[in-house]
């Protein structure tokens, strides 16, 4: 299957999902599930592991529902 975006230039991207739990278990299921749909993942435990992998990327979107301690907004 595969989901592909042409990013402007000619070259087909798949497209991008970052799953964020701190279930290791949960995180891994969701996590291949989705590659096997042909996502490209990256995973993070906390909100604060998800900031820093969502700069990484340079993502310019997200939308996030995050409780706990170590929730931000930006």
């Amino acid at each position: 299957m595969g989901f592909m975006s042409n990013d402007g230039t000619g070259t087909a991207r798949r497209h991008v999902i970052l799953v964020v739990d701190d279930e290791h278990l949960i995180r891994l299921a969701v996590a291949s599930h989705l590659e096997e749909q042909g996502f490209e993942v990256h995973q993070a435990v906390d909100a604060l592991e998800q900031r820093g992998v969502v700069q990484r990327l340079g993502v310019k979107f997200f939308c996030a529902a995050i409780q706990g301690r170590h929730a931000i907004a930006w």
